[in-house]
């Protein structure tokens, strides 16, 4: 009798499985973390979205705050990092500084199961906006006051820090053993990774936008340049190693905001930047010459996956393009407020909106495919954790959220892989 049973549950299992095959044979060419993986899907077609009705669940909901945000201005614009090496969720905000989240499994592998302890917090003066970046259990981020740091992810104990002498609004880059990174005085920073010494700065005077929008453009480095946008409407190519400016391009020149907050990508011999309120621009990056641009700019980075580019607007739009002519294949104006920096996930694009949910659409059509709604929006692009579907990201409330990518099918597949 024993053996009877096992026979059949092991036929079940095996039935399942090969309906799940089946069921996700499109999704074969899915986003993965390793630049091989990268490459290839610069030159292949995008894959298309579940075929099933899928939908965000809610797993976990943490309130991040020890006091509630009573006032209008969002606080939180960090984007959650997950940690693999550590197995903990990162998280800042401009009120109380920096928290860390256990997150590994408890009992059996699944969602539901893991520990979720608050393992350390730390308080930083003005707290920290701008998203980090971990590496070899250290975490780099800069400060509303100022200050850029390395910090240590198990402890929270400062490794070392660097004054700009103005608060750090934007992203930083590490490539080669440096990090580089802007402050709100139009200032570019490299500083070695280990010491935090300063190998040089690149100042540059804006003297024509009296407002602009709040944030910086990410740098992006490729071979021996590091590429990166102004709020004088203005995208620099400059040495690596010694900060010499290699060519540069005035890109926005008519509006009232000029700002370039986004972080250049590129393809090929292409990069793409987009443009608050202007334009998507498309350059040569060896001179940086336009070779297209689309009429409808954000301050969002662009992602390219497959043969299509993908990015926000700032007027509250969503637009798929050919990346090689800029022709437009899709368009998506039904977001509340404005939209994050989008992700790609198994033929689905992810994002926050500000004054929303987080959705996903299909990246062949731009249909919706799925939403889930927080309360007060999100201002940061969700984190993915790839081993189980499941997106991190703060809300305008100040809760962090854990929701898993669910597929509603007669099967009861507990999660997409």
């Amino acid at each position: 009798m024993y053996l009877v049973h096992s026979v059949v549950k092991k036929t079940i299992q095996i039935i399942a499985l090969a309906m799940f095959v089946v069921s996700f044979a499109g999704c074969a060419t899915a986003i993965k973390t390793s630049a091989t993986a990268n490459a290839s899907l610069q030159t292949q077609s995008p894959a298309p979205a579940p075929a099933q009705s899928i939908s965000f669940k809610a797993v976990w909901v943490q309130n991040t705050l020890t006091e509630k945000n009573s006032g209008f201005r969002k606080v939180n614009r960090f984007s959650p990092i997950y940690d693999s090496r550590e197995n903990k969720v990162i998280l800042a905000n401009s009120l109380e500084g920096l928290s860390t989240y256990n997150l590994f499994y408890t009992l059996t592998p699944t969602v539901e199961n893991y520990d979720r302890k608050n393992a350390w917090s730390k308080k930083f003066a003005h707290g920290f906006e701008a998203p980090g970046l971990v590496n070899k259990g250290q975490l780099f981020i800069g400060g509303l006051n100022g200050n850029f740091y390395a910090i240590n992810v198990k402890d929270g104990s400062v490794a070392w820090s660097f004054d700009t002498g103005a608060e750090i609004v934007a992203e930083p880059t590490l490539a080669n053993g440096y990090i580089y990174f802007m402050n709100a005085a139009n200032q570019l920073f490299a500083l070695d990774m280990s010491s935090g010494k300063q190998l040089w700065v690149y100042n540059r005077q804006d003297t024509n936008s009296l407002i602009t929008i709040r944030g910086g453009s990410k740098p992006s480095v490729v071979g021996n340049l590091v590429y990166v946008g102004f709020s004088d409407g203005s995208l620099v190519a400059l040495n690596a190693q010694t900060g010499t400016p290699q060519w540069e391009t005035q890109l926005n020149k008519n509006t009232r905001f000029k700002d370039i907050d986004s972080s250049p990508t590129f393809s090929g011999d292409n990069l793409y930047i987009n443009s608050y309120d202007d334009f998507l621009y498309c350059l040569n990056r060896t001179n940086g010459t336009v070779v297209w641009k689309i009429k409808s700019g954000g301050i969002s980075s662009p992602l390219v996956i497959g043969d299509r580019l993908i990015y926000t607007t700032s007027d509250s739009g969503i637009i798929a393009a050919n990346k090689s002519n800029g022709q437009i294949i899709w368009t998506y104006k039904n977001v509340s407020g404005i939209a994050t920096d989008v992700l790609s996930y198994k033929g689905l694009v992810v994002f926050g909106e500000s004054q929303g949910k987080i959705k996903a659409l299909d990246l062949l059509t731009g249909e919706l495919k799925a939403g889930f709604d927080p309360g007060r929006g999100i201002m940061t692009k969700p984190t993915l954790i790839e081993d189980d579907s499941s997106f991190l990201f703060v809300s305008g409330e100040g809760n962090l959220y854990q929701v898993q990518l669910t597929q509603d099918s007669p099967n009861k597949i507990n999660f997409i892989r």
